[in-house]
């Protein structure tokens, strides 16, 4: 019998699927289909919930819509967040062609902003910046050293004088000295007439180490004449080195500058070593002296104005030698001054170790 009916469709009368209910199944076929829940007590009594299964499964319609309207809200959010991502993916990618088309056309002094965002298209940007500055630098080298070369060019011919007119009138000097028996003065004449002929030979640019040092015995013969007894000199060159090829006339403007500056406070025993060895794969021509030294920050702004760096001197020779080892082999190689004030100085030539 039932006691309760919330529906009041069978208060107080037989339920006429109580045998069904003690099936004890979830989901039940009563009068319709409904889900079932039996809650059995200590009286006897049964508490018997059920819903139908239609209702049970009827989504609401206030769900749909709000369903919707959220997968809606949803959607254009997703859309917005991908929109910016792929319009900021298209500018950045724009720059880039637009960076590359300025290149091509000769541009290169170009920079494109590199975003926060560390991805393949920044890294690309970061790759291409780098690569236009290395450019730019190289470009900047290639135009300073071909201006350099025009300059010296320039500079030679005008300092150019008909050598045969030198030739000719050393000659004369050295027959008249003859005729006269003045050996020193013939010997003179002759010995600078080779150094003016093998330096205005521009037909060659490279020679043997050994003719270097045939030329450099001429003009230590002749500045010792002038000097008398103010210095000596030592060359401990090895055999093993005197057939490396190297740039002509980079050997007597530094013996020069020995003398007139390192030694110029002397009067006696000054000392000059000429030096060479081969290390690894180069070759070093040192020429030291035993005189008055340079201190540190001259020696500083020295070898800076050798370099560029600066023009707080007015010499060219030791500058010109840097510049033209650099501009043949390359810008490891080149000219080097080291120095203590009161002992003395040594100039270091680094070239490549060339036999032939």
């Amino acid at each position: 019998m039932v006691l309760y009916d919330s529906e009041n469709k069978y208060d107080y009368e037989y339920y006429p699927y109580f045998d069904k209910l003690k099936v004890g199944r979830h989901e039940i076929l009563l009068e319709d289909s409904y889900y079932v829940d039996i809650l059995p007590d200590n009286n006897g009594l049964m508490s018997v919930v059920r819903i139908k299964v239609s209702n049970a499964t009827k989504v609401p319609l206030l769900f749909k819509v709000s369903a919707f309207l959220v997968s809606l809200f949803l959607f254009i959010i997703a859309e917005c967040v991908l929109y910016i991502k792929f319009k900021n993916l298209s500018s950045r990618m724009d720059s880039l062609v637009l960076a590359m088309e300025k290149v091509e056309k000769g541009d290169i002094d170009v920079h494109i902003p590199l975003s926060k965002d560390r991805d393949e298209i920044t890294f690309i940007a970061d790759n291409f910046n780098k690569m236009c500055e290395k450019l730019n630098d190289h470009i900047r080298k290639s135009y300073l050293a071909e201006l350099r070369q025009r300059e010296a060019e320039i500079v030679a011919l005008q300092n150019q004088i008909n050598p045969h007119f030198i030739y000719n009138t050393l000659e004369s000097i050295h027959m008249m000295a003859e005729l006269n028996d003045d050996e020193e003065t013939s010997i003179m004449a002759e010995y600078f007439g080779s150094i003016i002929r093998y330096s205005m030979n521009r037909k060659v640019n490279t020679v043997k180490l050994r003719e270097e040092l045939n030329i450099i015995d001429n003009y230590i013969y002749l500045q010792k004449i002038r000097f008398d007894q103010l210095f000596i000199i030592e060359n401990l060159i090895t055999e093993d080195v005197m057939e490396c090829e190297i740039i002509k006339m980079i050997i007597q403007p530094l013996i020069e500058n020995a003398i007139y500056h390192g030694l110029s406070e002397c009067s006696s025993n000054g000392k000059i070593i000429i030096q060479g060895q081969k290390v690894y794969n180069q070759l070093l021509l040192t020429i030291s002296d035993n005189g008055i030294g340079i201190d540190t920050d001259t020696l500083k702004d020295l070898n800076d104005y050798i370099n560029d760096k600066n023009n707080k001197f007015k010499g060219i020779a030791l500058r010109n030698i840097n510049r033209r080892l650099k501009l043949n082999y390359g810008e490891k190689y080149g000219l080097e001054i080291f120095s203590v004030l009161g002992k003395g100085t040594s100039m270091v030539l680094t070239l490549p170790y060339i036999v032939k």
